[in-house]
């Protein structure tokens, strides 16, 4: 596994998904009505300076001890409901030369923490509660545990470089076969594909959950789907657009019908990081990576085999009995050609710069996105057909969105746009050009609830034109299959 250190920069430079940090070097502290306060500057020891305890040098018999670390993992703030009342929890782990430690807050001091930490930065703390660590739930090296009350203190603190940088041990998607179940792997890649985020049921709590399936490739030329849970289903990535490096650390392996990576509470996602391996992978997909057909490492699991070869009848007789407990639904790859685009309806939709949800045209001419709850100038356009399909066992309508859609059409549904209202003729023209010509796709079928009611939904998710050369040898090898 590949290991890079990520410093201060980096931390600063790249990435929306951390918090606000502020810019002062002053600390939290209590006060006195209980509540954290900002004040003060460090705490000093002999002659002024800070005397800081290594950090698995702690343990529950000592009381007069300050640690200093970088902070390599942050939870999400997360609500929760006991006997006792519902409150809030936030957790995150901080590391020097000779570990790591697991600090947790709760409740109006996790609030604060939610503001104050920020992954990769240096902190102090002092007077926490030191207690034994439960592994079940802790994967840091030290024995002890740290729970953050009204009398801590928590100080952010210049990087002089005395602390090591955050790191990653990242693991190539084709060699996650041989990681252990249940073991916790650090992965980039280029994101391919993204799903709708999934509502399911908790079977325990009966509470909604939220699910959304992101694919990426990297140049092991192989995929992986990562499953995004709860408000990483919703924050982390909405569309493939541009296809960012995602880099992925903290996610579990599992087994679910083959190999699977799932988010969990320390998780951390960083879009196009300014890191030596995000760039080389741009480069390698710009290059490259966008025109192979990589293969999936999750077998016939729960996305399926996406370069699996499969005919639009067999898909259909397949029944698909399993859907419903696959979110994500499942993916094949077959060779079809283009009979029928819908016309009766727009192509496409007018969408938001930010999210790529349908925003609405206001009274002054701006377009207003609910999602983001604000007004913008312009809008994007991006594609939404419903096009008739056919292969040499039966035909089958689905639904192609933007990236898909311009392979088949071949322009941007902007660009379309200004082409209808310039010239009709010349966009119907556009239009039709499609017919009849065949495209290697990838298609993903998938049940949703519609007005109550269950339906299967197939969606062209990748459409390439058909290289003639590549497509003999793979009838060659259907054919050597059957013994010719």
């Amino acid at each position: 596994a590949a290991q890079t250190s990520y410093g201060l920069n980096s931390v600063e430079n790249s990435g929306d998904l951390r918090n606000t940090m502020m810019t002062d070097s002053e600390p939290w502290k209590p006060k006195a009505n209980g509540a954290i306060a900002h004040t003060g500057h460090n705490v000093s020891g002999i002659n002024g300076q800070v005397q800081f305890f290594p950090i698995t040098g702690i343990n529950p018999y000592q009381n007069k001890w300050t640690i200093k670390g970088r902070v390599i993992n942050k939870s999400a703030l997360r609500k929760y409901q006991n006997a006792r009342g519902e409150g809030q929890v936030l957790s995150f782990d901080l590391a020097d030369e000779s570990g790591s430690i697991k600090i947790a807050s709760f409740n109006d001091v996790a609030s604060r923490m939610n503001d104050l930490i920020q992954l990769g930065k240096v902190f102090s703390v002092t007077k926490g509660s030191v207690k034994q660590a439960n592994p079940k739930f802790n994967r840091c090296s030290s024995e002890y545990e740290m729970m953050l009350g009204n009398e801590s203190v928590v100080t952010p603190i210049a990087d002089d470089g005395t602390v090591g940088q955050l790191k990653f041990e990242f693991v190539k998607i084709k060699d996650l076969e041989s990681k252990e179940v249940n073991s916790f792997i650090d992965v980039i890649g280029v994101v391919k594909e993204v799903s709708e985020v999934a509502e399911l049921t908790s079977r325990t709590t009966g509470e909604p959950l939220y699910k959304r399936a992101v694919t990426i490739v990297d140049d092991s030329e192989r995929t992986i789907d990562i499953s995004l849970w709860g408000d990483f289903a919703k924050d982390v990535i909405q569309s493939e657009a541009g296809n960012p490096v995602l880099l992925a650390k903290g996610l579990k392996r599992g087994e679910y019908m083959g190999i699977s990576l799932d988010s969990g509470r320390s998780s951390f996602f960083e879009l196009n990081p300014d890191l030596k391996e995000a760039h080389a992978l741009k480069g390698w997909y710009d290059a490259k990576g966008q025109t192979i057909e990589a293969k999936s490492v999750a077998g016939n699991g729960a996305g399926g085999n996406d370069s699996e070869r499969r005919t639009l009848q067999e898909m259909n007789d397949s029944n698909f009995a399993n859907l419903q407990n696959q979110p994500g639904g499942v993916s094949f790859t077959s060779r079809i050609t283009v009979g029928l685009i819908r016309k009766d309806k727009s192509l496409w939709y007018n969408a938001c710069p930010e999210t790529n949800r349908k925003v609405t045209p206001t009274a002054t001419g701006r377009w207003r996105c609910e999602t983001t709850d604000k007004e913008y100038d312009h809008c994007n356009y991006r594609y939404v057909m419903n096009v008739n399909v056919m292969d040499e066992s039966t035909s089958q309508f689905v639904s192609v969105f933007d990236e898909a859609a311009q392979q088949v059409i071949g322009k941007t549904a902007e660009e379309m746009n200004t082409l209808k209202e310039s010239n009709e003729d010349e966009y119907e023209r556009v239009v039709d050009l499609p017919l009849f010509k065949q495209f290697v796709t990838k298609i993903r079928v998938k049940q949703e609830t519609w007005q109550e009611e269950q339906r299967i939904k197939y969606q062209v998710v990748r459409a390439n034109p058909v290289d003639y050369a590549s497509e003999s040898n793979v009838i060659l090898s259907e054919l050597k299959e059957y013994g010719y």
